[in-house]
């Protein structure tokens, strides 16, 4: 994942977060759950990703 743990923290902690860091956490959980086949919980928040169409992030653990 491209952020460093300063950013993680601040995600984790809901310490005024770059929206994008949340949504990129968000898809970086759900991709190892799959991977791992874990079972996965429905998302409360950030239900869909299709609703996310303003903050641009990469996801290079996907390459």
């Amino acid at each position: 994942m491209s952020v460093t743990i300063a950013q993680l923290q601040q995600v984790l902690s809901m310490d005024s977060p770059n929206p994008a860091h949340v949504w990129m956490l968000r898809e970086y959980l759900e991709d190892e759950l799959k991977e791992h086949h874990l079972p996965m919980r429905p998302f409360t928040k950030l239900a869909d990703v299709k609703s996310n169409r303003w903050f641009s992030y990469e996801t290079p653990w996907r390459n």
